[in-house]
Protein backbone atom coordinates (compact mmCIF):
# COMPACT_ATOMS: atom_id res chain seq x y z
CA UNK A 1 0.00 0.00 0.00
CA UNK A 2 1.61 3.61 -1.11
CA UNK A 3 1.13 5.81 1.85
CA UNK A 4 0.98 9.26 -0.60
CA UNK A 5 1.57 12.17 2.19
CA UNK A 6 4.16 9.86 3.65
CA UNK A 7 5.88 9.61 -0.16
CA UNK A 8 5.37 13.26 -0.88
CA UNK A 9 7.15 14.05 2.10
CA UNK A 10 10.30 12.06 1.44
CA UNK A 11 10.85 13.31 -2.02
CA UNK A 12 10.35 17.21 -0.75
CA UNK A 13 13.26 16.47 1.75
CA UNK A 14 14.78 14.64 -0.75
CA UNK A 15 14.87 17.65 -2.96
CA UNK A 16 16.01 19.86 -0.27
CA UNK A 17 18.81 17.01 1.11
CA UNK A 18 19.95 15.84 -2.63
CA UNK A 19 22.59 14.13 -1.53
CA UNK A 20 24.19 10.64 -0.83
CA UNK A 21 24.85 11.06 3.07
CA UNK A 22 21.12 11.86 3.59
CA UNK A 23 19.60 9.52 1.32
CA UNK A 24 21.81 6.37 2.96
CA UNK A 25 20.01 7.79 6.26
CA UNK A 26 16.68 7.71 4.64
CA UNK A 27 17.53 4.36 2.61
CA UNK A 28 14.68 2.03 4.51
CA UNK A 29 11.97 4.60 4.64
CA UNK A 30 12.84 5.00 0.81
CA UNK A 31 12.63 0.79 0.36
CA UNK A 32 9.23 1.14 2.07
CA UNK A 33 8.05 3.94 0.04
CA UNK A 34 9.29 2.53 -3.39
CA UNK A 35 7.89 -1.47 -2.08
CA UNK A 36 4.14 0.74 -1.84
CA UNK A 37 5.20 2.31 -5.35
CA UNK A 38 5.57 -1.46 -6.75
CA UNK A 39 2.56 -2.14 -5.38
CA UNK A 40 1.06 0.80 -7.01
CA UNK A 41 2.04 -0.27 -10.39
CA UNK A 42 1.63 -3.67 -10.51
CA UNK A 43 -2.43 -2.73 -9.44
CA UNK A 44 -1.90 -0.34 -12.86
CA UNK A 45 -0.67 -2.98 -14.78
CA UNK A 46 -3.48 -5.28 -13.96
CA UNK A 47 -5.92 -2.19 -15.00
CA UNK A 48 -4.62 -1.72 -18.17
CA UNK A 49 -4.65 -5.77 -19.25
CA UNK A 50 -8.09 -5.57 -18.88
CA UNK A 51 -8.25 -3.67 -23.04
CA UNK A 52 -4.66 -4.62 -23.56
CA UNK A 53 -3.29 -7.91 -23.36
CA UNK A 54 0.10 -7.44 -24.47
CA UNK A 55 1.78 -6.44 -21.15
CA UNK A 56 3.51 -8.70 -18.22
CA UNK A 57 1.80 -8.78 -15.39
CA UNK A 58 4.24 -10.78 -13.29
CA UNK A 59 6.85 -8.33 -12.83
CA UNK A 60 5.89 -4.65 -12.10
CA UNK A 61 9.43 -3.93 -10.77
CA UNK A 62 10.72 -3.94 -14.37
CA UNK A 63 8.18 -1.27 -15.25
CA UNK A 64 10.17 1.13 -12.56
CA UNK A 65 12.54 3.27 -12.66
CA UNK A 66 15.59 4.05 -11.01
CA UNK A 67 16.03 6.96 -8.34
CA UNK A 68 19.31 7.67 -9.17
CA UNK A 69 20.04 10.16 -12.08
CA UNK A 70 21.86 9.47 -15.03
CA UNK A 71 24.95 12.20 -13.99
CA UNK A 72 27.02 11.19 -17.38
CA UNK A 73 25.94 14.06 -19.57
CA UNK A 74 24.95 17.08 -17.20
CA UNK A 75 26.27 19.82 -15.21
CA UNK A 76 23.83 19.41 -12.64
CA UNK A 77 25.44 16.58 -10.33
CA UNK A 78 22.57 16.04 -8.21
CA UNK A 79 22.63 12.36 -7.62
CA UNK A 80 18.64 11.37 -7.42
CA UNK A 81 15.13 12.05 -8.82
CA UNK A 82 12.87 13.75 -6.62
CA UNK A 83 9.96 11.85 -8.34
CA UNK A 84 8.80 7.89 -8.49
CA UNK A 85 7.62 7.23 -12.17
CA UNK A 86 6.82 4.09 -14.31
CA UNK A 87 7.26 3.25 -18.03
CA UNK A 88 4.84 0.59 -18.78
CA UNK A 89 5.74 -1.06 -22.29
CA UNK A 90 5.61 -4.27 -24.56
CA UNK A 91 9.13 -4.81 -24.54
CA UNK A 92 11.79 -3.13 -22.16
CA UNK A 93 10.53 -0.36 -20.30
CA UNK A 94 10.69 2.86 -22.27
CA UNK A 95 10.47 1.42 -25.39
CA UNK A 96 8.08 1.39 -28.38
CA UNK A 97 4.74 2.76 -27.41
CA UNK A 98 4.59 3.26 -23.95
CA UNK A 99 1.86 4.11 -20.56
CA UNK A 100 4.05 6.43 -18.27
CA UNK A 101 3.21 7.88 -14.83
CA UNK A 102 4.76 9.88 -12.33
CA UNK A 103 4.76 11.40 -8.74
CA UNK A 104 7.33 14.80 -7.81
CA UNK A 105 8.07 16.09 -5.01
CA UNK A 106 5.72 19.18 -6.34
CA UNK A 107 2.58 16.97 -5.37
CA UNK A 108 1.92 16.55 -8.88
CA UNK A 109 0.96 13.38 -10.64
CA UNK A 110 1.88 13.31 -14.34
CA UNK A 111 0.03 10.59 -16.93
CA UNK A 112 0.46 9.97 -20.31
CA UNK A 113 1.73 7.74 -23.45
CA UNK A 114 3.27 7.35 -27.03
CA UNK A 115 6.41 7.66 -28.17
CA UNK A 116 8.42 10.40 -26.45
CA UNK A 117 11.96 9.86 -28.61
CA UNK A 118 10.89 8.57 -31.38
CA UNK A 119 13.67 7.04 -33.93
CA UNK A 120 14.29 9.07 -37.13
CA UNK A 121 12.77 5.20 -38.56
CA UNK A 122 10.04 5.17 -36.28
CA UNK A 123 9.37 9.16 -36.69
CA UNK A 124 9.04 8.75 -40.51
CA UNK A 125 6.99 5.96 -40.74
CA UNK A 126 4.64 7.75 -38.69
CA UNK A 127 4.34 11.26 -40.18
CA UNK A 128 3.79 9.10 -43.78
CA UNK A 129 0.98 7.37 -42.34
CA UNK A 130 -0.52 10.59 -40.94
CA UNK A 131 0.02 12.31 -44.31
CA UNK A 132 -1.21 9.17 -46.04
CA UNK A 133 -3.76 7.98 -43.34
CA UNK A 134 -5.03 10.68 -41.49
CA UNK A 135 -8.53 9.31 -40.22
CA UNK A 136 -6.35 6.66 -37.94
CA UNK A 137 -4.66 9.15 -35.72
CA UNK A 138 -7.42 11.28 -35.69
CA UNK A 139 -9.82 8.38 -34.76
CA UNK A 140 -7.41 7.42 -31.52
CA UNK A 141 -7.01 11.55 -30.92
CA UNK A 142 -11.14 11.97 -30.58
CA UNK A 143 -12.08 8.43 -29.07
CA UNK A 144 -14.28 8.72 -26.27
CA UNK A 145 -11.51 7.38 -23.26
CA UNK A 146 -8.82 10.16 -24.53
CA UNK A 147 -11.69 12.89 -24.43
CA UNK A 148 -12.93 12.14 -20.69
CA UNK A 149 -9.02 11.62 -19.38
CA UNK A 150 -8.76 15.53 -20.63
CA UNK A 151 -5.02 14.80 -21.89
CA UNK A 152 -3.11 17.08 -24.17
CA UNK A 153 -0.49 16.60 -26.73
CA UNK A 154 2.81 16.88 -26.08
CA UNK A 155 3.36 20.41 -28.07
CA UNK A 156 7.07 20.05 -29.13
CA UNK A 157 7.13 20.96 -32.74
CA UNK A 158 9.42 21.66 -35.78
CA UNK A 159 9.11 25.28 -36.71
CA UNK A 160 8.67 24.38 -40.88
CA UNK A 161 7.14 21.19 -42.65
CA UNK A 162 9.68 17.88 -42.24
CA UNK A 163 11.96 16.92 -45.00
CA UNK A 164 9.31 15.46 -47.22
CA UNK A 165 6.45 16.68 -46.74
CA UNK A 166 4.57 19.47 -47.71
CA UNK A 167 3.45 22.64 -45.95
CA UNK A 168 0.02 22.75 -47.54
CA UNK A 169 -0.29 19.63 -46.30
CA UNK A 170 -4.35 19.43 -43.96
CA UNK A 171 -2.00 17.20 -41.48
CA UNK A 172 0.72 20.18 -41.57
CA UNK A 173 0.61 20.69 -36.95
CA UNK A 174 0.53 17.25 -36.91
CA UNK A 175 2.99 16.51 -38.79
CA UNK A 176 5.62 18.97 -37.14
CA UNK A 177 5.82 17.20 -34.24
CA UNK A 178 8.66 16.06 -32.77
CA UNK A 179 7.36 13.85 -30.28
CA UNK A 180 4.02 11.58 -30.42
CA UNK A 181 2.98 11.39 -27.09
CA UNK A 182 0.24 12.82 -24.49
CA UNK A 183 0.06 13.97 -21.00
CA UNK A 184 -1.59 15.23 -17.97
CA UNK A 185 -0.87 16.76 -14.74
CA UNK A 186 -3.00 17.12 -11.74
CA UNK A 187 -2.39 17.87 -7.42
CA UNK A 188 -2.40 14.82 -5.76
CA UNK A 189 -1.59 16.86 -1.87
CA UNK A 190 -5.14 15.43 -1.20
CA UNK A 191 -5.78 12.33 -2.81
CA UNK A 192 -6.22 8.76 -1.35
CA UNK A 193 -4.69 5.77 -2.67
CA UNK A 194 -8.27 4.62 -4.23
CA UNK A 195 -8.26 8.38 -5.91
CA UNK A 196 -4.68 8.00 -7.08
CA UNK A 197 -5.20 4.43 -8.69
CA UNK A 198 -8.80 5.66 -10.33
CA UNK A 199 -6.91 8.64 -12.05
CA UNK A 200 -3.92 7.26 -13.01
CA UNK A 201 -6.04 4.13 -14.63
CA UNK A 202 -8.55 6.21 -16.52
CA UNK A 203 -5.99 8.37 -17.96
CA UNK A 204 -3.91 5.67 -19.40
CA UNK A 205 -6.77 3.92 -21.03
CA UNK A 206 -7.27 7.33 -22.49
CA UNK A 207 -4.03 6.54 -23.66
CA UNK A 208 -4.39 3.44 -25.50
CA UNK A 209 -6.25 4.48 -28.87
CA UNK A 210 -2.70 5.93 -29.42
CA UNK A 211 -0.86 3.74 -28.14
CA UNK A 212 -2.40 0.79 -30.92
CA UNK A 213 -2.01 3.19 -33.53
CA UNK A 214 1.24 3.97 -32.76
CA UNK A 215 2.44 0.23 -32.65
CA UNK A 216 0.57 -0.67 -35.86
CA UNK A 217 2.59 2.09 -37.69
CA UNK A 218 6.11 1.33 -36.14
CA UNK A 219 5.91 -2.47 -36.23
Amino acid sequence: MLNIPQLLKFLTDLHNNNNKEWFAEHKNQYQLLRNGFTDLVSDIVMSITKYDNSLDIQDPKKYLFRINRDLRFTKDKRPYKTAMSAAISQFKKDVGPTYYFEINYTAKLLTGGGIYSPSPQEIQKIRQDISNNPEEINKALTAKDFIKSKQKLTEDKLKSAPKGFLKTDPQIELLKLKRFSVHKEINIANFTEEELQVEISQNLKGVFPLITYLRRVIN
